[in-house]
């Protein structure tokens, strides 16, 4: 990959330093890169001639930028209702034990974030999981060391609910 302040010198430079295109480069900075580290916000208010204050507080008032590395999976844990009934506090309890962290933390590899959610919409599945944008359903508290073994070793081709 390139340099990322190439990156972001780049796509500063392709929206002409123009103002009204600050939050579209942000989102073209962090689809590049992942996320706007507090150098990259630096270089945008530069780039743009603001504050970094100014780049700041668009960028923490957004909830679709990310000020920090993310992990590479989101691992979302419905707790409706229906999930609860199916075995869902077993799915989380095993998730934590496996990974070794509490809900909203990462692991210290970075490869996982544990979120339980209200709702996947999955309800038909459940219990469910949703590893980024795809869904186990029928989960077990026993598959859940297996299927997270698999995700960390060879990411989420070829894994189906």
């Amino acid at each position: 990959m390139a340099d990322p302040f190439d990156v972001v010198k780049g796509i500063i430079d392709r929206h002409d330093h123009d103002r009204s295109r600050l939050i579209q480069a942000m989102y073209e900075i962090q689809d590049t890169l992942g996320y706007l580290s507090d150098p990259i916000l630096s270089m945008l208010a530069e780039g743009f001639r603001m504050a970094k204050s100014e780049v700041f507080g668009i960028a923490s008032f957004y909830p679709h930028f990310h000020l920090k590395a993310r992990a590479r999976y989101t691992i979302r844990c419905c707790t409706s209702v229906v999930c609860e009934i199916c075995g869902g506090a077993g799915l989380r309890e095993a998730i934590r034990r496996h990974l070794r962290i509490r809900d909203g933390e990462t692991t210290r590899d970075g490869l996982f974030l544990f979120r339980p959610v209200a709702c996947l919409g999955a309800c038909d599945q459940a219990p469910a999981i949703k590893i980024n944008d795809t869904v186990f359903g029928g989960m077990t508290r026993e598959r859940i060391p297996d299927l997270l073994q698999k995700v960390a070793r060879n990411g989420l081709e070829g894994e189906s609910a």
